[in-house]
């Protein structure tokens, strides 16, 4: 397992201790809360929910992480979720 996955198994596992930074040109550092991969439809942004509206017919959600998006995609068609982690 890479160290994304077992972030998220971890805080699946009730384990809140692991946080995420997203580096960016290898001088700003920003944390990433790894709540933000458990969220509900309710939670997402309005650009989120968006693009789930549009979504109709076979879904492909490629790099799903945790499949968050899965259960509100589902509500629009035939989904299937990939992810490597």
């Amino acid at each position: 397992m890479d160290f994304f996955g077992k972030v998220l198994y971890d805080y699946w596992k009730n384990d809140k201790s692991s946080t995420l930074f997203f580096i960016e040109n290898k001088k700003k550092k920003f944390p990433i809360e790894v709540s933000r991969y458990f969220r509900s439809y309710e939670e997402f942004s309005d650009l989120e929910k968006k693009a789930i509206n549009l979504a109709c017919g076979d879904i492909l959600d490629v790099g799903c992480a945790t499949g968050y998006h899965v259960a509100a995609l589902k509500r629009r068609g035939n989904v299937d979720a990939i992810d490597i982690s």
